[in-house]
């Protein structure tokens, strides 16, 4: 039987480096649980200043977590 994916890509090389992918997907998931524990510290000062409830809180730590991790995943 032929091999198709080397057909539909003749001039794409395949090469398996899971280590290396691994690192790369490591450094971004730490670097993500990073950033979003970061904004932890100010958390309260912010919603004390802005008088937020708890629900409010929330949507704030997820108005910054989503656009980063998008952001991070494709750029």
């Amino acid at each position: 039987m032929p091999n198709l994916k080397a057909a539909a890509f003749p001039a794409v090389e395949r090469t398996s480096n899971p280590g290396r992918a691994l690192a790369i997907l490591a450094t971004v998931q730490s670097t993500l649980i990073f950033t979003i524990a970061l904004i932890m510290i100010p958390l309260p000062k912010i919603a004390e200043e802005f008088a937020l409830s708890a629900g409010e809180v929330l949507l704030l730590q997820v108005a910054y977590g989503l656009p980063f991790s998008g952001l991070l995943l494709f750029g």
